[in-house]
């Protein structure tokens, strides 16, 4: 063997027992998510009328490279418990305030389903199809609809969370508005199960189009070219298979949502190291006022990134 190949193998040696080493979908050293703040401002035809408490919405914990727990603040505190599985990945979570856990299913490198129970009994799941490139390109959505009691708000933002991972907050966001929604304005009798089916429609690795499949409901997202810092952490499954990464969630980050009979919501980003640091999410609608006069009110809602590294 001459130099030059000596060196090539060693270096090629190195390279696989690295890789072997690492936890698939361990996220980077550098921006990993330490904590997310919190300020939301109203104003009424201009003039702020009012402001939130300044407070952190999120702690991010971790052991190591490994994010094992998230902290949620605000009116009603909670905490989301992680679990992975031996490659890495998220095997389940908990949250042990609503007694919920999901539990994530996987087909070789696909993610296939996500099923969430309360206190032990079945609550919704996410059964996923993936396109040629292994994007998911549609959800089954099987919800338990108790409709005399209706969806309790609470708990539905928490399932939003298990759906975030798999294609960002406003998309998990859109379905779960969606099934609560139409749940609440149901004639099912308590203990049924309804399925709804969703298509996603994606731009390189950006998800810009979520759709019920009667188009009844749709969703478009518009993006940045800057980095999504939950990418490279517990949203993204780094999946590594001679060569393949395995995205789920949108490589960029949201810059406008669009949705039929809503007010669009538009964000702005400060970024470090074309990383976000901070972002205004910012949506206007039209309303009256306790003098019966129509006004329009204007929500900012600012959030500061901190990252440990």
């Amino acid at each position: 063997m001459n130099k030059t190949k000596g060196i090539l193998f060693i270096f090629m040696t190195v390279a696989i027992l690295s890789s072997c080493s690492t936890k698939e979908g361990a996220p980077d050293k550098k921006h990993r998510v330490g904590s997310i703040t919190t300020v939301e401002t109203r104003l009424m035809d201009g003039d702020q009328f009012y402001t939130s408490g300044d407070f952190i919405s999120e702690k991010w914990n971790w052991d190591g490279n490994e994010m094992y727990r998230i902290d949620y603040g605000g009116f009603r505190a909670y905490s989301e418990n992680f679990f992975y599985d031996r490659r890495g990945r998220i095997a389940y979570t908990t949250i042990p305030a609503y007694g919920l856990k999901a539990e994530y299913c996987y087909d070789g490198r696909k993610l296939e389903s996500i099923d969430v129970t309360r206190n032990d009994d079945k609550y919704m799941s996410f059964l996923f199809t993936h396109n040629d490139e292994d994007k998911i390109s549609s959800i089954d959505v099987t919800s338990l609809l108790p409709s005399k009691k209706g969806i309790d708000n609470d708990i539905m933002n928490v399932i939003t969370l298990a759906l975030s991972r798999t294609m960002g907050a406003y998309g998990a966001k859109a379905i779960i508005g969606k099934v609560a929604n139409d749940a609440n304005k149901s004639n099912y009798s308590d203990s049924s199960f309804i399925t709804n089916k969703f298509f996603l429609t994606w731009s390189g690795d950006n998800l810009i189009r979520v759709a019920k499949s009667d188009n009844s409901y749709v969703v478009n997202l518009n993006y940045d070219n800057k980095y999504n810092p939950y990418l490279q952490l517990i949203g993204y499954h780094n999946m590594i298979e001679a060569g393949f990464r395995y995205q789920i969630m949108s490589k960029n980050n949201i810059t406008s949502v669009t949705e039929k009979n809503r007010p669009s919501i538009s964000y702005t980003y400060q970024y470090k190291d074309d990383y976000p640091t901070h972002r205004v999410a910012t949506y206007s609608y039209r309303t009256v006022n306790n003098d019966l006069d129509s006004v329009t009110i204007t929500v900012n809602q600012s959030e500061t990134i901190t990252y440990i590294d």
